[in-house]
């Protein structure tokens, strides 16, 4: 019984309230991004996605499901998507590579049209140009030496670092 009753709840957020949840998060995420780039015209692609990350961060409304114990959802992505910006789909994670595209496009025309045609055909653990997956954590290195240890050697290598562009990645 308990089983059914979850189930339907799932399937009831996931093909009901999800999409509409997913767009408004989107267009609440673009429109913020939209105005920081306008107010930061010089900022690097780093920066940028630093601040879409801080944005969606706040934009995202959980859902956390009470038959199911340690389960949520973001409410940021469809139940369709596995994750890259426009499958199933656009969603907020998309926002700096859209607000690129026309660098991509003017850099090599012919290379972004047959990204775009090819797309489709297979899936590639990266897109061209920009980031599509996520980078996991060092998680040996977080274990053995802790955040606190990490923290510090990012520290140590920014004392280094000169290159604005390194700076920022």
């Amino acid at each position: 019984m308990a089983y059914e009753a979850e189930r339907a709840a799932l399937k009831d957020f996931y093909f009901g309230e999800l999409p509409a949840r997913a767009a408004r998060i989107r267009d609440r995420v673009y429109a913020q991004m939209d105005e920081f780039a306008a107010a930061h015209p010089d900022m690097s692609a780093y920066g940028l996605k630093a601040e879409l990350y801080r944005v969606i961060a706040e934009a995202i409304e959980p859902q956390v499901f009470a038959g199911i114990s340690y389960f949520f959802e973001t409410g940021a992505l469809v139940a369709h998507s596995d994750g890259k910006f426009n499958r199933g789909g656009l969603h907020a994670n998309g926002w700096l590579y859209e607000h690129n595209k026309h660098l991509f496009i003017d850099a090599d025309p012919a290379l972004y049209e047959r990204y775009r045609r090819d797309m489709g055909s297979f899936f590639p653990q990266t897109g061209i140009y920009v980031d599509m997956m996520h980078a996991g954590l060092p998680l040996k290195k977080l274990l053995r030496i802790g955040l606190s240890g990490i923290l510090a050697e990012i520290r140590e290598a920014i004392g280094k670092e000169h290159d604005g562009e390194a700076l920022d990645f």
